[in-house]
């Protein structure tokens, strides 16, 4: 039986609140899917409808072939992830994992047997016989995650787990909850407002509004060519330029577009973009996306502006350059933090590669 999972048009409101709008997604067969969005975007929503706890008002849900609109939590056989782990502190560390298993009615001898391997498999072989008030959160959320597999679900269902964690075992976490999903295929759909995890951890993020899914693509995809502001603001920092496409480029290769854009507050000057997979008209009013890890202090390239620093702050491995661009848009640069910053108050060129900005569309 597939086990891929898909919500197909389906709306669900809260009074007169929509939190999920004809949304449509396809969490593929042993794919992490992790829905990205602020506070009230509709992702735990999604994650609820597909445990069961929440019935949607219009739309299906279907796990593999069945339609599993209507069926009750427990009949649907997935592993959920919680954020306060919800971990029974009565039972033990090995008690709390068999517990799905003995509801199951698996039989002693393999339960063992199971118990045994998930605990291997997260790292926790020596700890099955302590309770979770002995354990520290990652342990716990380690746990978790093994009760949550060893039933071997069809799907994996993971509400922002790693929340509650600092920041350095957050991100021991993620790899270690990347590697037990590939390592058993499971089918996995992550929710989080962070960033870094969605874009770490996911064979495929979807960023979401207002119920909506406003892109579904790869991390790489959804970083350096999202399809409208929202995206290119939420997921990391990035800078916009108002222009208006001139014309086109000769670029190489046949699916990629170039064009040569004149910025809005300087209409003489030139600037281009090359590698995109849309097109664009002349004249066509647009905001070109360019991030600051991207952009360097330069006055002898094509594509350049010059602007006005505001305020410079160190982070270790870089200085982030805040400035003003002669028409008021704040640009920011990220350099290495090895080098010299620039100070205040000076007037700096910056400049990036063609190949580095993404258009959007004035309207998105």
């Amino acid at each position: 039986m597939s086990r891929e999972v898909r919500l197909v048009n389906v709306t669900k409101r809260f009074g007169g609140h929509v939190a999920v709008d004809s949304l449509n997604l396809t969490v593929r067969e042993g794919e992490l899917v992790t829905l990205l969005g602020a506070s009230g975007s509709g992702k735990t929503t999604c994650l609820r409808i597909l445990a069961g706890f929440i019935k949607p008002d219009q739309g299906k849900v279907y796990m593999g072939n069945l339609d599993a609109t209507g069926l009750p939590a427990f009949r649907r056989n997935t592993g959920m992830v919680f954020q306060q782990y919800a971990l029974f502190p009565h039972l033990t560390v090995a008690e709390n994992i068999a517990y799905g298993l003995k509801a199951r009615r698996v039989g002693r001898a393999e339960i063992e047997e199971r118990v045994a391997g998930v605990l291997r498999l997260v790292h926790m072989e020596a700890f099955g016989g302590r309770y979770p008030a002995q354990l520290s959160g990652g342990q716990q959320q380690r746990v978790a995650l093994a009760r949550a597999v060893v039933i071997r679900p069809s799907i994996l269902l993971l509400d922002e787990p790693l929340s509650a964690l600092d920041l350095k075992l957050r991100g021991t976490l993620q790899a270690e909850i990347r590697q037990v999903q590939q390592s058993l295929r499971i089918t996995t759909l992550f929710v989080t407002h962070d960033q870094g995890e969605a874009l770490g951890m996911s064979d495929r993020v979807a960023v979401m509004r207002n119920g909506q899914i406003l892109q579904l693509d790869t991390p790489v995809d959804i970083y350096h060519r999202p399809n409208c502001r929202y995206v290119a603001n939420f997921v990391g920092m990035t800078n916009f330029l108002d222009v208006v496409v001139r014309g086109s480029l000769p670029v190489n290769g046949t699916a990629a577009y170039g064009y040569a854009l004149a910025p809005v507050a300087n209409p003489d000057s030139v600037i281009e973009v090359k590698g995109l997979a849309r097109k664009f008209e002349p004249g066509q009013r647009c905001l070109l996306c360019v991030r600051p890890e991207n952009m360097r202090l330069a006055n002898d390239a094509s594509n350049r502006v010059s602007a006005t620093v505001e305020r410079v702050t160190f982070s270790g491995d870089h200085w982030v350059v805040e400035c003003l661009h002669a028409d008021g848009q704040a640009i920011a640069v990220s350099l290495s933090g090895r080098r010299a910053a620039p100070s205040p108050g000076e007037r700096i060129d910056i400049a990036w590669d063609a190949e580095d900005g993404a258009l959007l569309s004035d309207e998105e």
